[in-house]
């Protein structure tokens, strides 16, 4: 069970390394139980540019509850995986509170992707769409993305590879739903599924290449 911490106490943060790249946050904290840690707040996974590190910080609710955590990580090995756990500080996140701020934020592109799960608002609503042909327009996107329901405002959908350059053959595109369920959707029906590109030759002619797109929730 996820805990919360009274105010006058003050959290703590263990981060650890090692994990399986597929690891969700509930599998994390179904280890932590499994090993005896207890008093668990929050987990976050940490990404670089929205994909798994392989780390993740985890708060526990007070000081006290650091050394026993630690005490209980030791030599754990979780799915062939030699887990590593050490304390930190508090990871660094940038704070995008509600429409007007995601937009703002998308405005100046400063959605990095880096950083702890935190960096990203609603987390379990958004979309990374990678494989994506470099130079994809908003109209092919919106047809791609027809019959899901969108979170709204100006970033909704956000391209994050905004000069692609002439030698970078695809895209990224961070996609924000109304719904978790809407998220995984689009996960289930686009991932591993090939979309015409829009490149061409010096003639005009369409290359006809077909880019694999990858799907993934952003936890």
């Amino acid at each position: 069970m996820l805990l919360t911490w009274h105010t006058d106490h003050s959290p703590i943060h263990l981060r650890l390394s090692g994990l399986p790249k597929s690891s969700t946050p509930s599998d994390i904290t179904r280890m932590l139980m499994n090993h005896k840690v207890e008093n668990v707040a929050q987990v976050n996974l940490e990404y670089n540019r929205f994909s798994p590190t392989g780390s993740a910080f985890v708060t526990l609710t007070h000081s006290d509850f650091l050394r026993p955590a630690l005490k209980a990580l030791q030599r754990v090995v979780w799915f062939a995986h030699p887990i590593a756990a050490y304390p930190t500080e508090a990871p660094k996140v940038e704070r995008m509170r509600g429409g007007k701020g995601r937009d703002e934020a998308a405005d100046r592109d400063i959605v990095s992707g880096t950083g702890s799960g935190l960096t990203l608002s609603d987390n379990g609503r958004n979309v990374i769409l990678s494989g994506l042909p470099a130079r994809i327009t908003d109209e092919k996107l919106r047809a791609l993305l027809k019959g899901y329901r969108l979170a709204g405002g100006r970033s909704e959908i956000q391209k994050l590879d905004t000069d692609p350059g002439p030698y970078l053959i695809t895209s990224r595109v961070l996609v924000r739903l109304a719904f978790k369920s809407e998220a995984y959707r689009l996960v289930r029906n686009t991932h591993m599924t090939e979309l015409a590109g829009t490149e061409v030759f010096a003639n005009g002619r369409a290359t006809g290449q077909k880019h694999l797109i990858h799907a993934q929730v952003v936890l």
